[in-house]
């Protein structure tokens, strides 16, 4: 995800003035005129030499824009030069100084020209301003350096946006046209929205959903206070159309700040930049960026950043040559990841929708079947088998796909109900899971799961450029050693220590969790803490969304007396059984309180639970 970000958080990111950093990799070209050899991130490679011709820098094209990753297509017959980039497409003819930029007419200062052996040269600026690029001449040197940020995004726009106005129509936003302020990045699901013209001049446009207990006044004054070392230039609060706005402007010595919050029904938009203080033209813009937006959507002369086409969005992977449809709801939750791609619904009514795909070398994960079967045993021990539906691994095919599949239901349970299906398939030396959890709705989920999977395209991968990845699974059957001053367990391998104190410890692995507490007492009779579980569990019977499973009983763990109580009990997000163990200790009595969401109550997992309270000794 990103990336859904508490309200408090973008506000420190915006109070800092530091736009937080995009994943970018800088292209950069030196060359001087005259010279044959060019120099682009370090590598020398030769080229028609840079010359100036009525007073204008022509430079080789190919060269430069194929650095850029621009796809150049040349047509003979009519001496025309198309080149294709992430949503621009250029063409220019020999001989003509106007080019046609995604359809609009431009004026070049000078006509491309065609050199033997067919190299062509075009006007340095209509580099520079088509690709976004930052020219640069160094005096001492005589050298021009040409720097590109190399976007990831597919949703990067670069060069001029002639619209009035940009947005994006699956959200709603529209703001005025940003320029000179350029698209530095864009997250997967148009969430995230950065804006560029300098170091010093930048902002961004996030959105997130609405928290249900989102409060104006509260956050109003939660950012107003944390204010306090900056001069504070405007605080406005506004709500009007079930439209709530917060706009704060502030400044010190050199940077001129803004931090606004609007909020409708549905979503939480952030809208925070800096500028710099002493040049009143970017202050003026970052202001009339800010003052314009507005969360509707009418199309009128207006940039769409939405790709978000028939309720999907696409998502391509260069490095791994595929690609599939993603619900428009969809986020990606980790942008940097090589081989495994997973994405979450922001609907925060929604905390279980999930899909991704993943791809390992078969060498280490085995064929796609045996992988099925695997996978499909390690589910079947997780879930709550009173809850739980596991098909069958049969052969499946798809649109582009043929392999193996299984499904799961579960159904029964308080709020995590859900249909999933993993498929694997084998392309080259690769394996590839696709999988996906959609939480039970009216729609059929069955159906929109194979919609997905019909928009799968994979390539076969060169296992010598991608190399071996191995699959990184959870040894169950393993453990691992945790103590503290008082007492040592073992653990499973994908529990994690999420404390661990003098007298205490709290491990977890997702919402399963066992806390752990030792208490000195001098009076540690197992009869006393028996009649303790006794009092809680009364006081238990009162509360609300709380049921009784298993009264205060006596159990026997290693030979050792243990008063036992459980209970199931509605949390916001999902219900959970919680259980508690209460037993002596040589100066005192020990606590294991566990958590566990009704849906992983399994036979299995009760199992390793009870390993790790058989593992407990005192130190």
């Amino acid at each position: 995800m990103k990336k859904i970000i508490s309200l408090l958080v973008i506000a420190a990111m915006a109070l800092s003035l530091i736009t937080v950093s995009a994943a970018e990799d800088k292209v950069e070209i030196s060359f001087r005129v005259g010279d044959s050899t060019l120099s682009i991130n370090g590598n020398d490679v030769s080229v028609e030499k840079p010359y100036v011709k009525d007073g204008v820098t022509l430079v080789p094209l190919r060269v430069i824009t194929e650095a850029f990753g621009a796809e150049v297509e040349w047509i003979g017959e009519t001496k025309t030069i198309k080149l294709i980039y992430p949503d621009v497409n250029i063409s220019l003819v020999i001989g003509s100084n106007t080019a046609e930029i995604n359809g609009r007419a431009e004026t070049l200062l000078h006509e491309p020209e065609l050199l033997p052996p067919g190299v062509t040269m075009v006007p340095l600026r209509f580099i520079s301003e088509t690709f976004g690029a930052e020219v640069s001449y160094d005096d001492a040197t005589k050298a021009i350096k040409v720097v590109k940020e190399k976007l990831y995004s597919s949703s990067i726009i670069e060069g001029a946006i002639e619209t009035a106005k940009i947005g994006d129509s699956y959200y709603k936003w529209t703001a005025v046209n940003p320029e000179p302020f350029k698209i530095n990045y864009r997250d997967f699901a148009g969430m995230y929205t950065t804006f560029k013209y300098n170091d010093s001049n930048k902002f961004d446009i996030i959105v997130a959903t609405v928290p249900e207990d989102y409060d104006q006044d509260k956050d109003f004054n939660a950012v107003k206070n944390s204010l306090k070392n900056y001069s504070l230039v405007k605080a406005d609060k506004t709500s009007e159309n079930n439209i709530k706005k917060n706009y704060f402007q502030i400044r010190n010595k050199n940077e001129f700040g803004i931090i606004m919050t609007v909020v409708n029904d549905k979503y939480v938009f952030n809208i925070s930049g800096v500028a710099d203080y002493t040049d009143k033209e970017q202050t003026d813009k970052l202001t009339e960026i800010a003052e314009s937006f507005q969360t509707v959507w009418d199309g009128t002369d207006t940039y769409d950043l939405s790709e978000v086409k028939g309720g999907n969005r696409l998502f391509e992977s260069e490095d791994m040559e595929l690609s599939f449809n993603v619900p428009a709801e969809f986020y990606m939750t980790d942008e940097d990841t090589a081989n495994e791609f997973l994405f979450v619904s922001s609907d925060r009514n929604d905390k279980l929708s999930a899909m991704g795909l993943d791809v390992y070398s078969l060498s280490s994960a085995g064929g796609a079947e045996a992988l099925a079967a695997k996978d499909k045993s390690s589910n079947a021990k997780n879930f709550n088998e009173k809850l739980a539906t596991l098909t069958e691994v049969v052969p499946a095919k798809y649109k582009n796909v043929s392999g193996y599949e299984y499904e799961l239901t579960v159904s029964g349970s308080d709020k995590r109900d859900f249909y999933s299906k993993d498929f694997f398939f084998e392309k080259g030396d690769y394996v590839y899971n696709f999988h996906i959890r959609l939480k039970n709705t009216s729609k059929d989920e069955k159906k929109i799961a194979e919609e997905l999977l019909d928009s799968l395209s994979v390539k076969e991968l060169d296992s010598n450029k991608t190399g071996t990845l191995v699959r990184n699974e959870s040894e169950l059957d393993k453990t691992y050693n945790s103590k503290c001053d008082k007492w040592s367990v073992e653990l499973p391998y994908d529990f994690s220590e999420n404390y661990t104190g003098p007298d205490s410890g709290i491990f977890a692995f997702g919402d399963t969790v066992i806390s752990i507490n030792t208490f000195k007492s001098s009076d540690s009779d197992y009869q006393a803490l028996r009649r303790a579980l006794k009092d809680r569990e009364a006081k238990l019977k009162n509360e609300k969304d709380v049921k009784m499973t298993q009264l205060t009983k006596n159990v026997q763990i290693n030979e050792k007396s243990f008063a036992f109580l459980e209970y199931k009990k509605a949390e916001e997000d999902y219900t959970a059984y919680v259980q508690t163990y209460l037993g002596a200790t040589p100066d005192g009595f020990v606590s294991f309180v566990i958590y566990i969401p009704e849906i992983y109550y399994s036979y299995f997992n009760l199992e390793r639970i009870n390993a790790v309270i058989k593992s407990f000794k005192t130190l």
